[in-house]
């Protein structure tokens, strides 16, 4: 057996509604057994298995796709934190939340919460990092979030808190790591930032502040460094990065708060899309000039600290969205108006540093290619096209 490099063995079998799908992958010295996949049929449209290597994406395979059952248009796509849920915003007012925590379970790849929403203009969603609550941007000045927590009944599926202000649609939403805040990018005015801990009252769903209302930079898009208590924002040519602590419990407008402004020389190109590693050493943004930069974020590491460590260009279109993979040894590019995806390694040596490790084609190109990486398990999610979800392993 040792002579053949690679022998995969494929078994189907028919269990009234559902396929139970399994890989054996036998490598010389290394037996590897995947997952076990159930697919109902009516849920999922099409189903393939390949062989593919645990959080090793250079050989990552297309598993199997997700198809909403109103076919609606995907606007946006999200792992929670805690790897059990994707959620899959779709235009027509809904939203819908499938379980990928347990692959033994039935309802393992299924729908388990069908949330329709008040309003059919919503922008952008984001899981809380508790995997509890998930929050939902709309264009007419409000997020709302609703409960998710399957274990809590009683607000499973309902909606938990609305958060509104005068005007400007909410483009960007982000929760701090804490839970505590939620910051909300509105179009071309400003940031503000709402209490979401409920054992403070006086802050409970109230804005309690506001920067960048002057316009003095425009924010697109926001981030939060998950440990060193930064927040990155997205600007005309530019991210700015500052400390969250510093507008919270300072005043703004008297203080000086210290910024750093990461400039992409030569460029007016909007950032549209930035993120932070899973160690907060890194920081990769995207512009709308099909450029992403890759800049060092570890505060502590005064040497990196804010300087361009990879430039990356040449893309076919600017990156819509961008996540890392649990490990945070990967990150993957989702290309707007295309088929690919594009993962690169980010593991700490000069030889696979900023190197391109597999491109994924989807079936169709999608105006807007949304995905996201589970943070516990080696799947990655992502819009293959309009109406449709892949799953690769």
């Amino acid at each position: 057996m040792g002579i053949f490099k690679s022998i995969t063995f494929h078994f189907m079998q028919k269990v009234k509604r559902n396929s139970l799908l399994l890989l054996f992958q036998i490598i010389p010295k290394k037996f590897i057994f995947s997952q076990l996949i159930r697919i109902p049929h009516k849920k999922l449209t099409k189903a393939f298995i390949t062989c593919c290597k645990s959080e090793s994406y250079d050989t990552a395979r297309f598993v199997f796709s997700v198809t909403p059952p109103q076919q609606n248009k995907v606007i946006t796509i999200n792992f929670s934190p805690n790897g059990d849920n994707l959620s899959i915003l779709c235009a027509g007012r809904l939203l819908f939340i499938y379980d990928f925590s347990y692959i033994f379970k039935k309802t393992f790849g299924q729908i388990i919460l069908k949330i329709n929403l008040e309003e059919d203009n919503a922008t952008c969603c984001t899981f809380s990092p508790s995997s509890s609550h998930i929050a939902v941007g709309f264009k007419n000045k409000k997020v709302i979030v609703y409960g998710v927590n399957r274990l809590n009944k009683d607000k499973f599926g309902q909606i938990i808190l609305k958060l509104q202000w005068d005007k400007g649609a909410a483009i960007s939403i982000s929760y701090t790591p804490s839970g505590d805040y939620l910051a909300v990018v509105r179009k071309e005015l400003s940031v503000i930032i709402f209490g979401m801990d409920h054992f403070n009252q006086t802050s409970y769903s109230k804005i309690v502040t506001e920067f960048y209302k002057n316009n003095e930079y425009p924010i697109y898009c926001l981030s939060y460094s998950p440990t060193f208590n930064s927040i990155a924002l997205g600007s005309l040519g530019k991210t700015i990065i500052i400390s969250y602590y510093d507008i919270i419990y300072d005043d703004y407008f008297n203080n000086d708060i210290e910024q750093k402004i990461l400039e992409d020389k030569g460029s007016k190109e909007i950032t549209n899309i930035l993120a932070y590693s899973p160690s907060g050493d890194y920081l990769v943004t995207g512009s709308m000039g099909n450029k992403v930069i890759i800049y060092g974020a570890n505060y502590f590491n005064k040497a990196y600290y804010g300087s361009e460590l990879v430039v990356l260009d040449g893309f076919k279109g600017y990156v819509d969205s961008i996540s890392f993979s649990f490990s945070g040894y990967y990150v993957a590019f989702g290309i707007h108006d295309t088929n690919e995806d594009i993962i690169y390694s980010l593991k700490p040596n000069k030889k696979h540093f900023g190197k391109q490790i597999i491109k994924l084609n989807a079936f169709k190109k999608s105006e807007k290619r949304s995905l996201s990486f589970s943070t516990t398990r080696p799947f990655l999610a992502s819009v293959c096209n309009i109406k449709s979800v892949v799953i690769y392993y």
